[in-house]
């Protein structure tokens, strides 16, 4: 995947971002360079083949489902540990 992507154009219509709609994409399918479209003026470089983005699907929500409801409210609760209290060592008198 692309973090950035090589642009050609003028240095005052140099865009700071590139916006993409990506609501048309489902899961695992991948935008390439060839797929989006430039802000006027600024032509984008490179293969057009090469992918920009891909869509994959949310981990945290995977595992909610694999998790029963018991189970999640187990999870909620907090652990209890419960420590032995040392006993002061009595003093020796001289």
């Amino acid at each position: 995947m692309r973090f950035r992507v090589r642009v050609r154009c003028l240095p005052k219509d140099l865009p700071e971002q590139i916006n993409v709609d990506v609501t048309h994409l489902k899961v695992g399918e991948t935008l390439h360079i060839g797929e989006t479209t430039a802000p006027t003026a600024v032509e984008i470089l490179g293969d057009k083949k090469i992918p920009v983005l891909a869509v994959a699907a949310p981990v945290a929500e995977a595992a909610a489902e694999t998790t029963t409801p018991a189970a999640g409210e187990a999870a909620k609760q907090p652990e209890m540990i419960k420590e032995k209290k040392e006993e002061a060592a009595p003093e020796k008198k001289k």
